[in-house]
């Protein structure tokens, strides 16, 4: 759907600026198996896909953010300080 396919873009750019950045490998681990964007937020309609709200891991790193709130805030804390912009809720 429209979702997928603005996802599918902001993807693409994001390669190309997290590249132009020399960031090829996991963020936390420096691994570079099964990298995927992880964002600071659940991904939803009205979030931004920038540099300052996805960070790049690899396949594990990604798995235990993705389940664990706390490791996630740990990560954007140390890799993108912005202060406290995160939702409160754990994931679902």
């Amino acid at each position: 759907g429209k979702k997928t396919k603005a996802w599918n873009i902001a993807r693409a750019r994001l390669k190309k600026e997290f590249e132009a950045k020399g960031i090829v490998q996991c963020e936390n681990c420096g691994d570079d198996w099964a990298l995927s964007f992880h964002h600071r937020n659940k991904r939803r309609k009205n979030d931004e896909h920038t540099f300052e709200n996805v960070i790049l891991l690899c396949g594990r790193c990604h798995g235990l953010a993705e389940y664990h709130r706390d490791v996630t805030i740990e990560m954007f804390n140390r890799l993108r300080p912005l202060g406290s912009q995160f939702d409160t809720h754990e994931p679902t």
